[in-house]
């Protein structure tokens, strides 16, 4: 079934001013880095002029002209399956250059999970085998084997899943079900 577009309200001055300085901040940004669009320039001086003539839906479709010139010039960002952080995560630099060890999807992973089986041990699981796995997935990262090392961190995950288990059977409470 087709969905219908949204139905465009009322605009204001200050929906479309504040439009305008996201853009115009996006094109000192490019002209900054060296790569001015005087395209892009004459269309914001001129949606500046529909503004000032109070004319938003024309000044709106000129910005919109420009935002969408900008977004198809930046480059194409990689997709992944799952997203660099867990919650709230904002990326630091620029989006096509190497994500930085502490951004490490993988890394992170690693790291969380040696947590979590810290707060297993601490409740009186066993997790010798778990921590053991899991230095091998840091030590196949660090050799640069993301294969490797995703495969032993989800043996680990796995691993950790079955204490969880066992120590929901033996107190008689409900495991916690798992997305995965």
């Amino acid at each position: 079934m087709r969905r219908s577009p949204p139905p465009r309200h009322r605009l204001t001055e200050a929906e479309v001013a504040g439009f305008r300085e996201g853009v115009a901040h996006a094109l000192r940004e490019r002209r900054r880095n060296g790569d001015p669009d005087p395209g892009s320039e004459s269309d914001l001086a001129a949606a500046d002029r529909e503004l000032a003539a109070h004319s938003l839906r024309s000044a709106e479709t000129l910005l919109v002209g420009i935002h969408d010139r900008l977004r198809a010039a930046q480059p194409e960002t990689e997709v992944t399956d799952r997203p660099r952080g867990l919650v709230s995560f904002v990326a630091s630099g620029p989006p096509d250059q190497p994500v930085p060890a502490e951004e490490d999807r993988l890394r992170n992973r690693i790291l969380l999970v040696t947590r979590l089986a810290a707060v297993r041990r601490r409740s009186g699981a066993e997790v010798a085998e778990t921590l053991a796995t899991l230095a091998s997935a840091f030590a196949a990262l660090e050799r640069g084997d993301r294969s490797t090392a995703r495969s032993l961190v989800d043996a680990a995950t796995d691993q950790i899943d079955r204490s969880v288990v066992r120590g929901s059977e033996r107190s008689g409470r409900e495991p916690v079900a798992r997305d995965r």
